[in-house]
């Protein structure tokens, strides 16, 4: 569970996209897909990972919320100018009117945010 605290607030302390943070989030949710792929046909097949680009991605971000949180409704709003706070309110099921919520930098950052949360908030 540190992981996914320190993992929280990586998200939140987060500016803007970073790679490094997509990798990060990968590492620590298991979202790694491995694929066998060569480079032409005369190359020899090689292991390649590849991720979302969670923290660039509103549909990416949200897309993560599905797969993490099946069935989680979800709203998110741009409170500042060019970025300075978005929110995000994630209810386990439509008609709850309880609801997690967290803010970030950009509108995917605060639905990673909000998603994190919620998921330590259920260990």
């Amino acid at each position: 569970m540190s992981d996914l605290k320190e993992l929280l607030e990586r998200v939140k302390a987060a500016t803007g996209p970073s790679d490094e943070l997509d990798d990060a989030i990968a590492d620590t949710l298991g979202l790694w897909e491995v694929t066998m792929e060569a480079e032409d046909m005369h190359s020899q097949p090689h292991e390649v990972r590849r991720r979302d680009f969670y923290s660039d991605s509103i549909d990416a971000a949200l897309a993560l919320v599905e797969k993490m949180l099946p069935g989680w409704g979800w709203s998110v709003a741009d409170y500042g100018h060019a970025g300075a706070s978005c929110s995000c309110f994630l209810h386990p099921a439509p008609e709850q009117s309880s609801c997690l919520h967290d803010s970030g930098r950009t509108p995917p950052l605060a639905i990673l945010a909000a998603l994190l949360t919620a998921i330590v908030a259920q260990q």
